[in-house]
């Protein structure tokens, strides 16, 4: 049985789903793909539609390609993203009436799967119309060369050999990261419509609709005997792995990117697409209006700003073309208080250097308000808002401070609460069916040694707070609340036992009270972690005495993935990792794997059982496992990269990520999503010596993290393992 499966948990999601997508198909990087022959009798007409989700941002992802095998630079048919992350469709050659697209717009981070829907009619009138693409049932503006009128497609459409997750042909198969992809469907005429594949739910979100109709290609995964499996007439030919997955398209909120980068001034680009950082003075943010309002409920967005200038805009527009200030067809408000409707300028406000900014479109008022700091500025008329043409939000900044832009329209909380109207299933409206990673996890700088407050009351939930200082190299503290009772800290220095006599930490109804002790002053970060079966994690005390098998009884719910021991009286610190086995350990106070037949066996949800070499004495025992959108015991592979490190997949945003290699000495790191800048100050725990603060380079994205770094500790050739905590969760990781 799969780790997943012993683990098992509800499908979750807000709201209505969607026709059931019961599973994908997953194409492993290297070689891994479907092919098949095929004769359609359209080379001037298609329609492609399928799901997928990136499991690396910045790669190429060949979803769908045809031609002649090998494939030559300038002989093909292919659609998916690029390594731009802008999705491409191509047919070369481009001479005598071929053609290659991009959309405007980049695709935001790959946490939740996006549903593409091509269609190519050459015979249209209208040159723009003669290759379309939608996203998640908006259509985006493809820019480029188009086909010929009346083009003949030398490759789509006639017999030749057609591959799904790949680069076809044997000079180079199975280029790009690991992908998923869902229900993948081509047909050779227009006959299926846009809607035979999606709709839009009563939330306003698209969701998938499963189709049955006429099609060269009608692949649902559905069989992991036969992953080729066509519904609509031969199957494929499965080569290398393709593996069959439960990893399908839910209530996942994916669109285009909020802030496509304009001209010249392009900023730097994190955090799924949705940061933008300028690093010099010519390296500016700036944005079109990419991310689509709502026609049928109300939407809300905001840009925040580190730094203010010269100028700072944020509206909607309809045309995706130009900078949000520069077309006829916007709204926008400026910094100075300036409002722009379509072309009418005004005074609307008066002028802010504030932290938050937003704009409210309600469609059944058919107005659109901007917030500063929360406070409604008044509505104004605008009902072409919600018309037959779409309008996008957007932002531009064109800044010589070199601002950081970041835009959120729910996938984190904001800084103030949205209009209460606002019909909005994102990050910061409550979800029944999901937990909110707050109110299981916290993680908290606190200056100057204040007291720290927590979003439950630790005397009656199991409670760990794990506490270093930025400022300093003071010693980690662990410190550890066990049914209601407070134990005696330990520090993470060396294989010491717990520090006997209080250091001033302790636990109250609201979080802890810290003291005057060293270790809790100045500038410090604490992570309290609240262990219940829901978090899927528990502190036990257990009495071990060598040779006798101790049985643990836990409540975190599950099987443990995770155990980490804390010898009372002192002695090694082991760490299980059922990633590893149970016939050994690691230690938080050692760089190697050691060797221990028996040391966990029998272990079952809520129960193990400890033995091997565990020397006699009590222990503090912090077990953990995964659980779905909240938490995930990792394994990932490093490159050795600095350039474009490995990427360890979580299918959400983190706010803690923590491990070690498995192979080999390395140390245990601590890395922290720090809100505006992530990758500046991210801890490091070095069990060995003193802890300090690093400078490994690490980018959060929406469902995992990316390093820039080749060190041993974090990104050597290799497996590491450890343990990462949502800091937004997937359903929500790309909320529109």
């Amino acid at each position: 049985m799969s780790l997943m499966m012993e683990n098992a948990y509800a499908k979750i999601g807000c709201g209505d789903p969607g026709d059931p997508e019961n599973f994908s198909s997953l194409f492993p990087e290297g070689g891994n793909y479907l092919v098949g022959n095929f004769s359609p009798s359209s080379q001037r007409e298609a329609v492609i539609d399928y799901w997928y989700k990136d499991t690396a941002p910045g790669a190429n992802r060949q979803h769908f390609c045809c031609g002649p095998t090998p494939f030559s630079g300038a002989n093909y048919f292919y659609a998916g993203p690029g390594v731009t992350d802008q999705f491409l469709i191509q047919n070369a050659p481009t001479s005598g009436g071929g053609f290659s697209v991009a959309t405007v717009g980049k695709v935001r981070g790959g946490a939740a799967h996006k549903n593409p829907h091509i269609r190519i009619n050459t015979g249209a009138l209208v040159n723009s119309d003669r290759v379309q693409f939608w996203l998640n049932g908006v259509r985006m503006l493809l820019t480029g060369t188009f086909p010929a009128l009346d083009y003949d497609m030398p490759h789509l459409g006639t017999t030749t050999d057609y591959y799904i997750g790949s680069w076809g042909g044997s000079s180079s198969p199975g280029q790009g990261k690991d992908q998923y992809i869902s229900r993948f469907v081509y047909s050779d005429s227009l006959t299926p419509a846009r809607e035979d594949f999606g709709r839009f739910n009563n939330d306003g979100h698209w969701v998938n609709k499963n189709y049955s109709g006429p099609a060269v290609i009608n692949a649902p995964f559905s069989d992991a005997l036969n992953m080729g499996l066509n519904l609509a007439g031969a199957d494929l030919t499965v080569v290398g792995s393709v593996e069959q997955t439960v990893d399908v398209p839910e209530n996942n909120f994916a669109t285009l990117n909020a802030a496509l980068p304009y001209g010249p001034k392009d900023g730097n680009y994190s955090h799924g697409n949705l940061r933008s950082s300028g690093v010099y003075l010519s390296l500016n943010a700036s944005g079109f209006a990419t991310l689509p309002i709502h026609r049928d409920k109300p939407s809300y967005f905001t840009v925040k700003v580190d730094v203010f200038g010269s100028r700072l805009v944020l509206g909607v527009s309809s045309d995706l073309s130009d900078r949000i200030v520069a077309t006829e067809s916007s709204i926008w408000l400026e910094d100075d208080g300036t409002l722009s409707v379509f072309e009418v300028v005004s005074s609307y406000s008066s002028g802010f250097t504030t932290e938050e900014v937003g704009a409210y479109t309600d469609p059944a008022a058919e107005t659109i308000e901007f917030f500063i700091d929360g406070v409604p500025q008044g509505a104004i008329s605008a009902p072409e808002l919600f018309g037959e043409t779409p309008f996008y939000f957007g932002f531009f900044s064109d800044d010589g401070n070199s601002p950081t832009v970041e835009v959120n329209f729910g996938q984190n909380p904001w800084g103030f609460a949205p209009p209460t109207n606002a019909a909005l299933s994102t990050g910061s409206v409550s979800c029944p069916q999901i937990l909110d990673p707050s109110e299981y996890y916290q993680r908290e700088q606190i200056i100057g040694g204040g007291d720290l407050s927590t979003n439950w009351n630790p005397l009656v939930d199991d409670t760990l707070v794990l506490t270093n200082r930025t400022d300093s190299a003071e010693e980690w503290r662990v410190n550890m609340i066990i049914g209601g009772v407070q134990v005696n800290p330990f520090d993470t220095a060396d294989n010491s036992g717990e520090i006997v006599g209080e250091d001033g930490f302790t636990f109250n109804s609201g979080g802890a009270a810290v003291g005057a002790d060293v270790s809790y002053q100045g500038t410090r970060i604490d992570r309290a972690f609240r262990c219940t079966s829901q978090s899927g994690m528990s502190l036990v005390t257990i009495n071990h005495v060598n040779g006798v098998p101790t049985v643990v009884n836990h409540s975190a719910g599950g099987v443990a993935d995770e155990a980490t021991f804390f010898p009372v009286s002192g002695g090694d610190r082991r760490e299980y990792l059922r990633s590893q086995g149970g016939d050994g350990y690691r230690r938080l106070n050692g760089i190697e794997f050691t060797s221990d037949p028996g040391f966990i066996t029998g272990n079952t949800v809520n129960q193990f059982t400890v033995d091997g070499s565990l020397p006699s004495g009590t222990y503090r025992v912090w077990i953990k496992r995964s659980v779905p959108q909240f938490s995930k015991s990792y394994v990932y592979e490093g490159n050795d990269d600095a350039a474009d490190g490995a990427f360890a997949q979580l299918d959400f945003e983190a706010d803690l990520f923590m491990g070690r290699k498995l192979s080999g000495g390395s140390n245990y790191f601590v890395k922290d999503n720090l809100g505006s800048n992530p990758n500046v100050q991210n801890q490091f725990l070095n069990s060995i010596s003193s802890p300090g603060v690093d400078t490994w380079g690490m980018d959060f994205y929406g469902n995992g993290v990316k390093w820039f770094d080749a060190s041993q500790s974090t990104n050597d050739s290799g497996l590491y393992a450890g343990f990462a905590v949502a800091k937004t969760p997937v359903k929500f990781a790309n909320a529109v």
